[in-house]
């Protein structure tokens, strides 16, 4: 160390003194969470010729699903017990849906709170509906999926939750098999999730960390003129958006990921250097920042 002392310069030296000192003023950066792997896709889409025989029937509907079964009767959603040992395991107010959200367990939790916050997403149902279907032994069953999902696209789909290690359980498989076809042949898309697809990284991170920020106080009009104004042209690094808009705290940025006023790549972490844009419905920006 001596040697290499004497072989700088004197300004060699004052520089190389300031560049270690602005790294330990830095904060230090998140942990970097490593991507997990999704399961093998599990879906049953309806058929290009719906000429075949249903092999099933819509018997009834929760209350907020209507999605063109209005004319079904609607079932009966009884006031849920308070512990999570005996049927629920927790709910919360949706600003996406308009109504608290209702979860029987942990994965359900995890994956409605990925709908609240995906912008992909429009609507959700919690056990949306009732179907009647004939099981391996020729007798009638009854089965409520997890959720009913719609999509921005415009299309819909019933999902069912289950964890990876049970769906490999061969009695398991015939029975979603049969469900499956069953709405398929109703003209529904059924799909599948595993604790896979739901909690895999770094997208959980991100969703439970744009979640947190939901109570965060919206910035002002003129902040939000600013923004526009910033990001009018091109994009901006998430750790940059406080310094080039004034009034912009850091605490404001996910939640204006969460409002869909910002838009960012959710498989990706979310850091400091991770690139965001304005979202393409830049013209209902100012109606979500007075929501």
């Amino acid at each position: 160390m001596p040697m290499l002392r004497s072989l700088l310069e004197p300004e060699d030296d004052a520089a190389t003194r300031a560049f270690f000192t602005e790294l330990l003023t830095e904060p230090m950066p998140p942990p970097r969470v490593p991507p997990s792997p999704r399961g093998p896709e599990r879906v049953w889409r309806p058929p290009l010729d719906q000429t075949g025989t249903p092999l099933g029937t819509l018997i009834e509907r929760h209350p907020a699903y209507g999605w063109g079964l209005e004319d079904l009767p609607v079932m009966t959603v009884r006031q849920a017990h308070r512990t999570w040992s005996r049927g629920r395991f927790g709910k919360f107010a949706s600003r996406k849906t308009g109504r608290s959200v209702r979860s029987r367990n942990s994965l359900e939790f995890d994956l409605h709170h990925d709908w609240e916050v995906d912008p992909t997403v429009v609507d959700f149902v919690e056990r949306p509906v009732r179907l009647r279907y004939v099981g391996e032994a020729g007798k009638p069953r009854h089965h409520v999926p997890a959720a009913a999902v719609r999509w921005i696209d415009g299309t819909t789909e019933f999902v069912d939750l289950t964890w990876e290690e049970a769906e490999e359980k061969p009695a398991r498989k015939r029975r979603w098999e049969r469900v499956g076809r069953a709405y398929a042949s109703l003209g529904c898309q059924y799909r599948v999730l595993t604790d896979l697809d739901v909690r895999r990284q770094p997208r959980l991170t991100n969703i439970q960390t744009l979640f947190r920020s939901r109570q965060v106080r919206a910035p002002a009009a003129r902040t939000f003129d600013r923004l526009c104004a910033a990001l009018s042209s091109g994009t901006a690094r998430m750790g940059d958006l406080p310094a080039l808009v004034p009034g912009l705290t850091p605490k404001q940025v996910p939640w204006l990921i969460l409002r869909g006023i910002l838009a960012v790549d959710l498989e990706l972490p979310l850091v400091e250097a991770r690139v965001v844009r304005l979202a393409p419905r830049s013209s209902v920006l100012r109606t979500a920042m007075g929501a």
